[in-house]
């Protein structure tokens, strides 16, 4: 089945359908480890509401819901810890 879109006005379409699978890791140091999570799950089209359950489980279970340092900071004072 062939869709004519146009690529570079729905770019996230695009990378929805092409399954795109990073060569690194690739959080943002410069956000929280919630804005990470949220970035990556709207590129998977959750519905707002479970995207807001599932960062909670997750902060939940990482016991990180009480930190919402940037990402930097988090991994400097984890370093730190080991």
């Amino acid at each position: 089945m062939c869709v004519e879109k146009n690529l570079y006005e729905d770019p996230i379409w695009a990378k929805s359908k092409i399954c795109i699978v990073p060569q690194y890791i690739n959080l943002d140091v410069k956000l929280t480890v919630e804005e990470n999570l949220l970035i990556h799950e709207l590129l998977y089209k959750m519905s707002s509401s479970l995207i807001k359950k599932r960062i909670a489980e997750l902060l939940e279970i990482a016991d990180l819901k009480e930190k919402t340092l940037k990402l930097k900071s988090f991994l400097k004072d984890l370093k730190e810890e080991f």
